[in-house]
Formats: C-alpha cells, sequence, structure tokens
C-alpha cells in the first residue's frame, strides 16, 4: 500500500497484512486516471479490502491461475505451499515455467498491454510477480544450474559479539536444526527462484521492443521487500537487518541519463517521482504582456496540477532535514529560476532539535 499510495503505514491504515486501509484511500492509478491511462494490476498485490477502490481495473489474481492449471501441477504447488516446506527446505520442483504463477502474470500484462497499445491509450501497469517469494522450488533445469556445494555461506558474528535480541533468538529457532547440507539447499533454491522470474520480466520487456513502445515506457523495478539468505542465522524478512529491509530500484525513463543515486530512497517516493515522470510539468508560451509582468521569457515551465502532496521532508543526512511547506509554491519558484529556501531541522550535538526558519 506505501508502494501504491505513497504515503507511510500508518497513514494509509495497513500497518499488517491483516489491516485494511483507511477510507478514501488514493493511488497512482487514481492520479493517472483523469490523464486517460489504463490500469492493469496482477499477481502478487496485497489489497487487503478488495471492496475498496484502489483505482485499478479488476485484479487477476492467484485464483485465476490457479483455475487454469492441471489437477497435478496443483497438487504440487500446494504441497511445496505448505508452511513448514515453504519456509525451512528448497530443491527441484517438478512443475514447468508455465507452470508458476509468474508466468500467468506475465502473459497477461502481455495481454493487456497489447490491448492498450492496438487502441492507442497510455498505461500503467503493476505487474507483481510472487517469485522468488517462498516455497523456494524452482523448475528442475534452473536448480540443477546451481551448484550448492559451491556457495559462499555468509559469516556469522563471532562468538564473543554480544547476543542479539530476544526476538530474533526465538525467530533463529525455526531453522536451527537444518544441517549445512540443507542452508545449501535453500540458498539455491532461491537463486533459481530469481533466475525464473528475470525471465518472467525478460517476457514483458521483450513484448514492448515487439510493440514498438520500449523507448517510451517509463520502467520501474523494485521489490516490497529483501529476505534473509542465511545473515544472521534466519531466512526469510520479518526483521529490521538489511538485507531484509535494503531493496533494489531502477528506474529506465525515456530522456533520462543512467547514474546511481546515493541518497536515502523510500517506496513512499515512487508515486511523485512517477506523476512527475508522466507530465507533471509542461511548457507554456506568455503572451508579451504576462512575460513582461513576470519578467520572464515568452516559454516557460509550469506545473500541469497541483502537486500532490502540500508538504515535503527532503532528508539531506541522518541529522538535518529539509521541510518544503508549501509545495506547489517551491515547484513554481524553482521553474522560475528562484531561491525558494525551506525550512532546516537539525539535530545538535547536545541532541536537541534546531529549526532554522525560511527566509
Amino acid at each position: 500500500h506505501s508502494l501504491a499510495t505513497g504515503r507511510y503505514c500508518h497513514a494509509h491504515g495497513v500497518i499488517t497484512n491483516q489491516h485494511k486501509p483507511f477510507p478514501g484511500m488514493r493511488t497512482i492509478a487514481h492520479a493517472l486516471q483523469p490523464l486517460g491511462y489504463r490500469r492493469f494490476n496482477q499477481g502478487h498485490m496485497h489489497w487487503t479490502d478488495r471492496a475498496l477502490d484502489n483505482g485499478y481495473e479488476p485484479w487477476i489474481d492467484q485464483e485465476m491461475w490457479r483455475a487454469t492449471m492441471p489437477s497435478g501441477a496443483l497438487a504440487r504447488y500446494d504441497w511445496e505451499h505448505q508452511n513448514v516446506t515453504r519456509r525451512t527446505t528448497g530443491g527441484p520442483s517438478t512443475r514447468t515455467r508455465e507452470q508458476y504463477w509468474g508466468y500467468h502474470v506475465a502473459t497477461n500484462a502481455i495481454r493487456q498491454i497489447e490491448s492498450a497499445v492496438e487502441r492507442g491509450e497510455p498505461f500503467l501497469s503493476w505487474t507483481a510477480f510472487t517469485e522468488p517469494h517462498p516455497p523456494f522450488y524452482p523448475p528442475k533445469e534452473l536448480y540443477e544450474r546451481i551448484d550448492p556445494s559451491a556457495i559462499q555461506l555468509p559469516d556469522q558474528a563471532p562468538p564473543d559479539a554480544p547476543p542479539p535480541h530476544p526476538e530474533i533468538l526465538y525467530k533463529r529457532r525455526e531453522w536451527a536444526h537444518l544441517t549445512e547440507v540443507e542452508i545449501r539447499q535453500i540458498i539455491a533454491g532461491y537463486y533459481g527462484m530469481v533466475a525464473l522470474v528475470d525471465g518472467y520480466c525478460g517476457m514483458v520487456l521483450d513484448a514492448l521492443d515487439r510493440l514498438g513502445i520500449r523507448d517510451e515506457t517509463i520502467v520501474v523495478w523494485t521489490v516490497d521487500h529483501g529476505d534473509q539468505m542465511w545473515e544472521h542465522e534466519l531466512f526469510l524478512k520479518f526483521v529490521m537487518r538489511e538485507a531484509s529491509v535494503h531493496t533494489p530500484l531502477l528506474i529506465d525513463a525515456p530522456g533520462i541519463e543512467p547514474g546511481v543515486r546515493s541518497e536515502l530512497t523510500e517506496h513512499v517516493d515512487l508515486f511523485p517521482t512517477l506523476c512527475d515522470l508522466v507530465g507533471g510539468i509542461q511548457a507554456v508560451t506568455l503572451s508579451d504582456e504576462e512575460a513582461r509582468r513576470r519578467g520572464t521569457q515568452k516559454t516557460v515551465l509550469e506545473r500541469k496540477a497541483p502537486p500532490t502532496f502540500d508538504v515535503v521532508i527532503e532528508i539531506k543526512d541522518w541529522q538535518h532535514l529539509a521541510v518544503h511547506h508549501d509545495v506547489a509554491a517551491a515547484v513554481d519558484s524553482l521553474l522560475r529560476g528562484r531561491a525558494h529556501p525551506p525550512e532546516i531541522r537539525y539535530r545538535d550535538e547536545s541532541g536537541q532539535v534546531q529549526i532554522e526558519q525560511a527566509i
């Protein structure tokens, strides 16, 4: 929900997968709807209130995939997905690439994109693959590409290190019985699932090439969480460790040069970023009188619509924040080449928060 709304959990209400969002939830799909965008969503979505308008066209969910699968493939998946097997084992599966949910998601995303392109409609396709989520059982041919004995296991804390939090010790108990061979099998299974979903992503990108729209399409690749792969003697997530919370984010957008950003970036940043990328700013030609009144050139940049958020907090570093109390005024000033200093908040040497008002 934070990816979709650009808001933190306490603001949209979904603090766990059992909580429902507050009424009036607004997503990136709602923002693009007035611009005539088709809005598709399929796959691993955590919509906790199916009756609430999420701005998208009908969700293509897992039940639709199950309806297309032969009974043997479903029986194998259900065995892999039972709790103990799913969380504490890994290995090759008898299922084929076409018998995973991700293949169903990719083919439906391609079908919907083809429909939009045929009609000349812009589109947003939220294509959410569950892989490499457990169970860690990729197709046999992918698993066999990986040599479990060659996997380098992560270093663990030295014997004299302080003990971890009791909650971490409790979570470790789930995998304490595993042998090194079993640990390597789980990690190999995870690697195989990564290779599997990489192929599904490639199917969608190949479709963009085939349809001739690759160079005019914004592609965002990210995930909702990481996974422990035996770091701190843990698997899966549910802890505030680096492997669980550090996620990749790649954006390929027309006209944007390749580069790497080092600033702290969060999933809540995607909503406003996408709004900007799809055209939040436009070039406007002013009359001679208006250009003289503004003291600008005749062609200027202006906002197409009100900003997504009224207030923006910019994280400068761990101790300094810049608060833009009026985002509309700040953007307008920047577009006109004028300074619009934000309010600066920082923690001094004594630990007190200091505020420097914008001048």
